[in-house]
């Protein structure tokens, strides 16, 4: 039973059905052909398209590493990684002027 909770995070359909339901919950639109990694530390994703408030990627991998027991100082150290791809940003859509 301990082996299953340890090893869970790391089941890719998982891993997929927690970044979809996180991305449509902030309001974005994401595909990608491939996932892995682990869910309490990381990711990675193949061939990905994400679009949504002021924000276009579309890359070839992307990697995307975390260490949840930031949260514990109200913190979340990002590492973020991408290869072979365009990102296109649009400030004025991030960072409202108000």
């Amino acid at each position: 039973m301990l082996l299953l909770l340890v090893g869970l995070p790391a089941f890719p359909p998982l891993i997929t059905y927690a970044l979809q339901e996180g991305l449509k919950a902030a309001g974005f639109q994401a595909t990608w052909r491939a996932a892995g990694g682990y869910l309490l530390a990381g990711f990675e994703l193949r061939e990905v398209r994400l679009e949504g408030k002021g924000l276009r990627l579309e890359v070839g991998r992307l990697q995307l590493g975390y260490n949840l027991l930031g949260l514990r100082r109200k913190e979340l150290p990002l590492r973020i990684w991408a290869e072979e791809g365009d990102l296109h940003l649009s400030w004025e859509a991030l960072l409202p002027q108000e």
